[in-house]
Parts: C-alpha cells; structure tokens; sequence
C-alpha cells in the first residue's frame, strides 16, 4: 500500500527508502515491515548498479566508435563509405581507413572473438598495434607476421582476430589486399 501509493504520487526509490525510515505502518507487523525495507533496498542497491554499469557502457561504446572513421576519406575518382553497427552496446569489430602518403591509402577490417566487452577491449588495443605497425615500411606479408608475433603474446588463447587490410596505390590503380580469417573480399565491376 505504502509503495503503491509512492509510486502514484511519483516517488523513486531512493525517495520510498527515505520515507520508511523510521516511521512504523501500523497495520503491519515489524518483521514484515523489516521484510519490505529489505527489498526496497535491495531494488536500490541493483538500480544503482544497473545505472553505474550502463554508463560504463555507454563510455566503452563511445570510445570504440570514437576509434572508426565518421565518414568516407576523400580520394579521387572513388567513393568510399564505412560503418560499424555492434550487435550490443560495444563489440569486437573495427575498421579504419589509413593515408600513407600522398598516393597510397590503407583500409583495415578486424572482427574479435567474442561479444562486449570481451571482444572491445582486445579490439581498442588492435587499434593502436595497426597503426604503429603500419608506420613501419615494408610489405602486406611482412606487416601481417608482425601483427601475428604481437598479438600472439599479447592476447589470450580464447581470442583471435580476423584481419583485412587492402593497400590502394592512387597513381598506379593497383589494390593489394591481405586477408587473415575474413572472408575473401567481393569485387563487382559495371561493365
């Protein structure tokens, strides 16, 4: 009676807690009355971490979705577009398109194992090992092994990461893609 009436008059929680201290129901017993505050604080204490927990989330997801381009790079002569959707709130999936120089572009694509944040936080230090790694001249296959070396030391037995990773040279036309557990890249031509 005492919550519902709370509740009509728009009453939280942490409002309906404050009211029942100290002040006895008369047409309840004090065992039933302890029995009650119980669970309104238990309600309580599982709101405040439900709360606390969806901020956490939301602060993982924008710092994922802060590691991925807003939009397209602007090369000529090319249309390129992006996104990332996570199944949940945060995930293991990133892309991020790279210039090297004046002529030359990267596109990366990883997918992590795992969902949340299992799968987000191996996903935000992949980020960082990318582009440090694709700093370092060299080819597809010698930057594919260093990322291997790393992440094999890096990262737990359970997770992996599929990587896709295309080099577009400007002047020549000429696309190099690497791919390491992703599927084979589709390549659909007008004419």
């Amino acid at each position: 009676r005492f919550i519902i009436q709370a509740i009509g008059r728009g009453v939280g929680v942490e409002e309906e807690l404050s009211a029942l201290k100290g002040i006895p129901d008369l047409d309840e017993d004090d065992e039933s009355f302890r029995t009650r505050k119980e669970k309104i604080e238990e309600e309580y204490q599982k709101t405040a971490l439900l709360t606390e927990y969806g901020k956490e989330l939301a602060a993982a997801r924008q710092m994922q979705m802060g590691l991925m381009p807003t939009k397209g790079p602007r090369i000529d002569g090319l249309n390129v577009a992006g996104s990332c959707r996570p199944a949940t709130d945060v995930g293991g999936d990133f892309f991020q398109y790279l210039q090297m120089d004046d002529s030359r572009w990267v596109i990366c694509l990883a997918d992590v194992t795992g969902h949340g944040m299992e799968a987000a936080i191996p996903v935000v230090m992949f980020s960082g090992i990318v582009e440090s790694q694709i700093e370092i001249e060299g080819t597809l296959e010698e930057l594919f092994c260093r990322l291997n070396r790393i992440l094999h030391k890096t990262l737990d037995e359970r997770t992996y990461v599929c990587f896709a990773m295309a080099e577009l040279d400007i002047t020549s036309g000429f696309l190099r893609v690497g791919n390491s557990g992703c599927p084979y890249p589709y390549h659909y031509s007008a004419r």
